[in-house]
């Protein structure tokens, strides 16, 4: 694994300016796929600016992914539940999910 970065990111570009922006406006967003959609626009413009790491790690991107988690009560046990069920709906077979009401 390589070490950690420190990358900084310089102020003014509108492209991370946008991006930054609506990853704080989404924090009170219900509508997942409105969300995804509109952040594949910022990820696209972020890929331009930034590689895989950078990306990954960008401060907005991070927002996103908080509020997907959020959204989904996503944690450790939601996460293998998903596992378990998703490899049982490719293998043909019945799977069931809790609906946390947000």
């Amino acid at each position: 694994m390589s070490p950690v970065q420190t990358r900084l990111i310089p102020a003014g570009n509108p492209i991370e300016m946008a991006a930054a922006k609506f990853a704080d406006e989404i924090q009170d967003a219900v509508n997942l796929r409105a969300i995804t959609a509109h952040f594949l626009e910022h990820l696209d413009a972020l890929r331009n600016l930034h590689d895989g790491d950078g990306i990954n790690n960008h401060p907005a991107v991070l927002l996103f992914v908080s509020k997907l988690n959020s959204l989904t009560r996503f944690d450790r046990d939601r996460e293998g539940q998903a596992f378990n069920n998703a490899w049982a709906l490719r293998d043909g077979k019945p799977a069931s999910f809790d609906v946390i009401p947000l």
